[in-house]
Order: structure tokens, then C-alpha cells, then sequence
């Protein structure tokens, strides 16, 4: 039982260290993940997690911008987005969690998930995923190749 006891506090430490690194720029701020922190997500064609760095976010950043009409395209037609409202200037209001992913052609994938929150909160999202069951047009993440820009995913 002892034993069992000592495995199950491993398992659960395991990933709970793996805090994020602040990253701000003109129009947005959040946390990239180190691959070690812990994501019960999967992206299309995953081979393994890996560590973005301030590049690579800054990088996606500017495939979101560039692609924000296709974007907010994409957002109107979710089901449990309808009639919610997702603009350009409203996206600057969303904290961002990144973490990293390679798919099996050595091809960098972000999962990035967008949260909107209150100044209070902003700390929060350096300790963990975010998850919010329902979150509409307040909690929705997006997928995208940072090695080709393509927005491979919406939810």
C-alpha cells in the first residue's frame, strides 16, 4: 500500500512544475509550456512534445493576424460559438497558453488555447492548462503549423 501511495505522488508531481514563461507582445501576452507540463491534448499527425520558445510565439502571433478573417470565419461556424461575438480587437482580451508539439514530419505544431480573464487571474495560467467546460467565446484554443502557417484545427 505504501508503495502504491509513493507512485501515485509521483505520478501526480510529475508534470505540476512545469510552469509557464511569460511572453507579451503588441497585441498579446500568455504562457508558453515546457513539453514536460502536463496536456491532455492531442494534434493531428503528433510525433512528440517539444519546448517553444519566444520565436516560435511571436511567429504564431503573426499567422494569427495575417489569417484573423479566416479565424473569425472558423469561430462563427462552431456550434457552441454561434452568435458570439470574436473580433480582431476583442482578441488582445484572451491570455494565451502554448504548448509545443512536433507531428511526424519535424514540423512545429502550437496548441494554443485562448482564455479571456480578469487582471486578477493572469497569474493563474502559468501553473496549468486551462480548461473550462462550455466556455463559448471565453475558452476556445486553436492549432496551428508554425512551419507552414496553416490552421490545422478550431475548437
Amino acid at each position: 500500500m505504501k508503495n502504491l501511495f509513493i507512485l501515485f505522488l509521483i505520478l501526480i508531481s510529475s508534470g505540476t512544475f512545469a510552469q509557464g514563461t511569460y511572453v507579451k507582445g503588441r497585441n498579446f501576452k500568455g504562457y508558453f509550456f515546457p513539453k514536460e507540463a502536463q496536456i491532455l491534448v492531442n494534434v493531428p499527425n503528433e510525433k512528440y512534445r517539444y519546448t517553444p520558445d519566444s520565436s516560435d510565439i511571436f511567429k504564431a502571433e503573426k499567422y494569427i493576424r495575417d489569417s484573423i478573417k479566416y479565424i473569425i470565419q472558423m469561430i462563427k461556424i462552431q456550434p457552441d460559438m454561434r452568435g458570439r461575438c470574436v473580433t480582431k480587437a476583442i482578441l488582445k482580451k484572451y491570455c494565451r497558453q502554448y504548448f509545443g508539439f512536433l507531428n511526424t514530419n519535424n514540423e512545429r505544431i502550437l496548441w494554443i488555447n485562448f482564455v479571456r480573464y480578469s487582471k486578477d487571474e493572469l497569474l493563474e495560467f502559468s501553473k496549468e492548462n486551462i480548461w473550462i467546460l462550455d466556455g463559448g467565446s471565453n475558452q476556445w484554443n486553436l492549432i496551428i503549423n508554425i512551419d507552414t502557417g496553416e490552421v490545422l484545427e478550431m475548437k
